[in-house]
């Protein structure tokens, strides 16, 4: 379904507009805005990253499923064609963004935070001169030569150098091995608070995930106590989405009773957008493997 428009089975096949933000596309080329007719549909293929098993690409489409559902796109169709992922969504202003959100992997990790650094500028420091582990003991000229950490080297038992969401923000985070995954999240909800007025994002932990979450907050809360007027970086956990640092607070308290609340930043709070979107994908769980959407397409009606 390449290439500029064609004819097949009475509909016309061209390409959507741009691509989606986030993802490697291949052969999609710009429409002119508002050219698309009524009963326009648009048609995602996402492949794998790497080779899957039957079964990985089953549990994709049954995430995939779910955070549709939850957007409430209706008259969509999800299918897998071998080892990709087809879905068929109803043309929409806002389709950019459900086909984001459907295919972003939502990787979730709560890390402890060894220490702050200066952005990246190049030039690159070399892998064997130093790791990511010693980076905190270096001068910040140093440490801005060492790369933020690339997507397929962010494992859970690694230690990281992920940017804040805030794009203003001048350092990157050195994050250590996580502590817990997305599984402790039974439901996740975007709200306003009442005291901040900013929105946030309300979390209630499973049973399980409370009791890891307390055990860890023990940790944070004894760093925080040695200096509650200037806590040192031990008392921080970070939640990490995907390659980014979403928040990163001193935990101050020792237990959290299964619920928690994640805000961003004062100088950059979470807009309404942000807020539902992380509420979404917390909620439907994470891919089991990421994807790149390797074809973007719009269908339309043959006249």
């Amino acid at each position: 379904m390449r290439g500029a428009s064609a004819v097949a089975g009475g509909v016309v096949v061209a390409s959507l507009i741009g691509g989606v933000a986030g993802f490697v596309t291949n052969g999609v080329t710009a429409r002119a805005a508002g050219s698309v007719p009524r009963g326009a549909r648009v048609i995602a293929v996402y492949k794998p990253s790497r080779p899957a098993s039957a079964g990985t690409i089953k549990e994709t489409e049954r995430v995939i499923e779910r955070r549709l559902k939850g957007l409430g796109v209706t008259g969509s169709m999800l299918y897998t064609k071998a080892t990709e992922v087809v879905v068929d969504l109803p043309y929409a202003k806002d389709d950019t963004q459900v086909l984001k959100l459907v295919g972003q992997r939502a990787q979730v990790y709560f890390r402890p935070v060894d220490c702050v650094v200066a952005p990246f500028t190049g030039p690159t420091t070399t892998v064997g001169t130093v790791i990511a582990t010693k980076l905190c003991e270096l001068g910040a000229t140093r440490q801005a030569q060492y790369p933020s950490t690339p997507p397929f080297r962010d494992l859970g038992h690694s230690t990281v150098v992920l940017p804040f969401y805030a794009r203003h923000a001048r350092y990157r985070y050195v994050l250590g091995p996580a502590e817990m995954s997305g599984s402790i999240i039974k439901a996740a909800t975007a709200a306003l608070d009442p005291f901040t007025k900013e929105w946030a994002i309300d979390v209630t932990m499973t049973p399980s995930g409370s009791a890891l979450f307390n055990k860890y907050a023990v940790h944070h809360y004894l760093c925080y106590e040695r200096r509650p007027q200037d806590p040192p970086y031990c008392a921080e956990q970070a939640l990490e989405l995907d390659g980014v640092v979403e928040t990163a607070p001193n935990l101050e308290a020792a237990a959290y009773h299964g619920a928690a609340q994640i805000s961003g930043s004062s100088s950059a709070p979470f807009t309404q957008q942000q807020a539902k979107d992380m509420a979404l994908l917390l909620n439907y769980g994470e891919l089991p493997i990421r994807l790149v959407a390797a074809q973007i397409e719009t269908v339309t009606p043959a006249r």
